[in-house]
C-alpha cells in the first residue's frame, strides 16, 4: 500500500514538475517592422527636404533598435555597432 502510494506521489510530482511554462508576451514583429518602416520613411523624407531633426533622427533609432531587441532582424542586417553609430549620427543633428 505505501509503495503504491509512493508511485502515485512520483508521477504526480513529474506531472506538475513536466508542465508547459505559461507562454511568455511573444514579440510582434510585424508591428515593429510596421513601426521601423514609418519612423525610417519619415526620417528619410525629411532628410531629403532638408529638414530633418534630431528627435526624428532618435525616434527612427529607437525603432530600429526596438526591432533589433525583440529578434526580428533574422537576416542579421543590422549589428549592435551600426545601431549605435546610427545613434552617435544623430547627435550631430540640430534639435
Amino acid at each position: 500500500m505505501i509503495l503504491r502510494l509512493l508511485y502515485l506521489l512520483i508521477i504526480a510530482i513529474l506531472l506538475i514538475g513536466c508542465e508547459d511554462d505559461p507562454a511568455s508576451s511573444a514579440v510582434d514583429c510585424v508591428a515593429l517592422q510596421t513601426t521601423m518602416t514609418n519612423d525610417t520613411t519619415a526620417y528619410q523624407e525629411s532628410l531629403t527636404a532638408g529638414t530633418v531633426t534630431r528627435a526624428e533622427c532618435d525616434t527612427m533609432v529607437a525603432s530600429v533598435q526596438a526591432w533589433f531587441d525583440g529578434g526580428c532582424d533574422v537576416s542579421g542586417y543590422y549589428t549592435q555597432a551600426t545601431i549605435d553609430e546610427l545613434s552617435t549620427a544623430c547627435a550631430s543633428l540640430p534639435e
